[in-house]
């Protein structure tokens, strides 16, 4: 432990840094997030001379996060930059609207979003909103290495100067910003349930579902305290069922017509939904977009709001079903590298032609007031789908979801995630397993050949994304395998998609299964991991 806390300084990764609380180097704790906003500072300063300089700070609901923000804003305020902190926990949404909002020059997000207790981080946004990318955060991070010793960084100011500005949460405004949102003509009776699995959407959520007609809002009264330990629910992401099963149980019990959930900082949206067996029904991150993009076009059919030579965005990983729907409705549907922030990124460059973001790991966004996913328009967008089907459609959601595999095949996905040491020895792991994969790829996966393989990695191969450590292989038949490493956590984490076009949900299922069991099995015998990585 003690190796593993002084190995080396916490990586800086997706947009910033996020790792497990601690002493140590390898660890988050007040001096690696001044050291992170220092280089911020100083980016700051030379991308904006002359300038007076604004950043907004936002924080969640975990250990020391509001601690973190404090310090943050005073390491900036020694730069002679405001800080408009917020003075209460606010979802990542918000702060990303804020940056725009107050025309901010950057923004600061403390949260370890969906990770277990013991963690916390730091997210850097630019002025549009948007999370940091090339060449952006290799400048911070080439800036955050002048400090080769703690004693190396500044002083910083008190936290009673002037330049620190205690700011409420914009959530009217920030409501006002999503008219496009407003699809249904009357107020709905849909009875929801909601969970904000201890973290900060408490405070917007219901509020955003009232203000948009949606009266029928109970909570989850064990999840609701915001709680740093995140008591009854110790794996606090939607994606997890496992995180869900209180409030499902819940809706089962009392007859709501839905159960939505967000993450700590709620960028990120669960849907749960009754079965005709009075049994929950958790939706993944694809079929949620999936859905999504077919109740917009319903929409649009009745009433046209699609800009003319509207786009939709995914992520590389993210079902190709969204991809069928999309071109269906000739909509035009762009690949970006995982990470929404090359969703954003697109976003700026036809922000008028925009109608839909998604990733497949349950984020989403449809008005470009934010630019990084939103579980906040997330749920008021699902609770309008949800009535839509049962007012308009009179079907289920689940039903709805087999009509889209009627009309465009079966498509059901799976995923493996390998977890790594967070230490050199751990990395260097993770480095080898994709060397190997890439030195000695299986020819055949479950009995299905490779037919095509994609190196993010070879310029040649990849031409239109930016160079990224992830391999695609094409299996005949239109399923697709797709390994990276995480940015985020030391995990490799491998996608599996498999597509029957007249197969079954039962029958696709146990094709999938099948491929996840092989691709496992090859990659232990050819890595020949030690007991600390595991799946």
């Amino acid at each position: 432990e003690v190796q593993d806390a002084f190995c080396q300084d916490l990586p800086f990764g997706t947009g910033g840094m996020r790792g497990q609380l601690g002493i140590g180097p390898n660890r988050m704790k007040i001096y690696t997030v001044r050291k992170a906003v220092a280089g911020l500072a100083l980016y700051l300063l030379d991308s904006f001379p002359a300038h007076l300089i604004q950043v907004a700070i936002a924080y969640d609901t975990r250990h020391g996060s509001q601690e973190f923000a404090e310090q943050a804003a005073r390491v900036l305020a020694r730069y002679g930059m405001t800080c408009r902190l917020f003075q209460e926990p606010a979802p990542t949404p918000l702060l990303s609207f804020a940056c725009r909002l107050w025309q901010c020059k950057a923004g600061i997000m403390i949260t370890a979003s969906h990770n277990p207790a013991e963690y916390n981080g730091l997210k850097m946004y630019n002025k549009e909103g948007a999370q940091v990318i090339s060449p952006d955060d290799t400048l911070i991070f080439q800036k955050l290495q002048s400090f080769h010793s703690l004693l190396d960084l500044p002083s910083i100011s008190p936290l009673d100067t002037p330049l620190i500005i205690r700011e409420a949460i914009p959530l009217q405004d920030y409501l006002l910003s999503l008219q496009t949102l407003i699809h249904l003509k009357s107020v709905s009776s849909l009875k929801i349930l909601y969970s904000n699995l201890h973290g900060t959407g408490l405070r917007c959520v219901p509020e955003a579902l009232s203000f948009f007609g949606f009266s029928k809002v109970s909570l989850v009264p064990e999840q609701a305290p915001p709680d740093p330990n995140f008591t009854m629910a110790p794996s606090p992401n939607p994606e997890n069922f496992e995180a869900l099963k209180l409030g499902a149980a819940k809706m089962i019990k009392d007859r709501f017509d839905l159960f939505l959930s967000t993450d700590p900082d709620a960028d990120r949206v669960g849907l749960v939904v009754p079965s005709a067996d009075d049994t929950p029904q958790h939706f993944s991150g694809n079929q949620i977009a999936c859905l999504a993009l077919a109740y917009l076009c319903e929409v649009n059919q009745e009433k046209p709001f699609f800009p003319s030579r509207g786009f939709c965005i995914k992520t590389i990983v993210t079902t190709e079903l969204f991809f069928a729907i999309a071109s269906k409705a000739h909509l035009q549907c762009l690949n970006v590298l995982t990470g929404f922030k090359y969703i954003a990124d697109l976003i700026h460059t036809r922000v008028d032609q925009f109608v839909l973001g998604v990733e497949e790991s349950c984020g989403l966004l449809l008005c470009p007031s934010v630019r990084d996913k939103d579980g906040i328009q997330a749920c008021i967008l699902l609770s309008q789908m949800a009535t839509w089907a049962k007012r308009v459609k009179r079907i289920s959601l689940i039903n709805w979801l087999n009509e889209l595999y009627t009309t465009h095949g079966t498509h059901r996905e799976g995923q493996l995630t390998l977890t790594f040491a967070t230490s050199r020895q751990g990395e260097l792991e993770r480095i080898t397993l994709m060397d190997q994969l890439r030195t000695t790829p299986p020819s055949s996966i479950g009995g299905h050949p490779i037919v095509k393989t994609l190196d993010y990695l070879d310029q040649c191969q990849n031409q239109d994304l930016p160079l990224s450590d992830v391999l695609q292989w094409s299996l005949k038949g239109g399923h697709k395998v797709i390994v990276r490493p995480s940015g985020t956590e030391a995990k490799v984490k491998v996608y599996i998609e498999v597509v029957l076009p007249n197969g079954s949900i039962q029958e696709t299922d146990r094709l999938k299964t099948d491929l996840l069991h092989d691709i496992e099995h090859y990659i232990i015998r050819c890595t020949q991991m030690n007991s600390k990585v595991g799946f």
